[in-house]
């Protein structure tokens, strides 16, 4: 027989016990549905779901407003160098146009158009969430305005490197300001796929983040004593990962997104949000 190399077993042994503890979770999240699946469904239908699309409106309205300003800004500094190329500036004024476009996702009063966006639904949405006892409005605002940010800076990062590799000293100002126009179309497809995607995960992460200690607060005192059972087959799978509690709340958290998902559907009319969302293929930006 050939010798194994202590590699290999360790190897083996570590799969072993992550498909051990993979199937233990399928079984047992079998039958934690079958568990949880009345009181959960009643939860839902009588506390979560007249609230859910209210809910999906107002964070889709607080992250679209924010997005909506970062564009905005975005295709006002793309213009304003456009103009400025046609004007045939001095190299020093161009320079100086170029780094306060690169520079505007870090200047706080150019940024505080898309912060407002952000804050308007704060009152709103903290009466919408209070009945789940949701206190944590000022984190999302906070959120969606990290949000803003990063996609500001994603998108002017793009802008000038794609800048960067299409104007060369052998264009005229007309003929620069040109390739421009054609890096500005291609920058805003890209910013209007980012941007979708983005604002999927943003609303179907916060609205986890709302809904899920509720409900799972809901469902404790009527199902934690009729689980409580099956923790010792939990304990004899051997993986220190696998818990009851944690196959217990990712059941609630799959029919949780299953609602979350399809109002995600109705408000944004894409045919398949959890696709989207799980990095399923999109048309690239580059070829739209």
């Amino acid at each position: 027989m050939p010798e194994v190399a202590p590699t290999q077993l360790s190897y083996k042994r570590t799969r072993g016990n992550v498909d051990s503890a993979y199937l233990a979770s399928l079984h047992f999240s079998s039958v934690k549905w079958a568990e949880v699946q009345g009181p959960l469904e009643s939860c839902l239908n009588r506390k979560v779901d007249a609230q859910l699309p209210q809910v999906t409106r107002t964070l889709l309205n607080t992250v679209e407003a924010a997005l909506a300003a970062v564009r905005t800004l975005i295709v006002q500094g793309m213009d304003r160098l456009s103009c400025h190329l046609r004007g045939s500036p001095s190299g020093a004024q161009l320079r100086k146009e170029v780094y306060s476009f690169g520079e505007m996702p870090w200047d706080p009063e150019l940024m505080q158009t898309c912060y407002r966006e952000a804050r308007r639904s704060q009152r709103h949405l903290g009466q919408l969430a209070a009945p789940f006892g949701f206190l944590g409005g000022r984190s999302l605002v906070f959120g969606a305005q990290d949000l803003a940010q990063q996609l500001m800076a994603d998108t002017v990062a793009t802008f000038l490197q794609l800048a960067d590799q299409c104007l060369t000293m052998a264009l005229d100002c007309d003929q620069a300001a040109q390739q421009l126009e054609k890096v500005r179309g291609r920058v805003l497809k890209k910013f209007q796929s980012d941007s979708g995607s983005a604002q999927r995960r943003f609303i179907r992460e916060w609205q986890l983040r709302i809904f899920l200690p509720f409900v799972l607060s809901q469902l404790e005192p009527s199902c934690k004593a009729e689980l409580s059972e099956f923790e010792g087959d939990v304990l004899a799978v051997g993986s220190p990962a696998l818990t009851i509690e944690g196959i217990y709340e990712d059941v609630v958290r799959g029919v949780l997104l299953q609602r979350i998902d399809g109002e995600l559907k109705k408000a944004l009319g894409v045919s398949d949000v959890s696709c989207s969302l799980d990095g399923c293929s999109e048309a690239p930006w580059d070829q739209m």
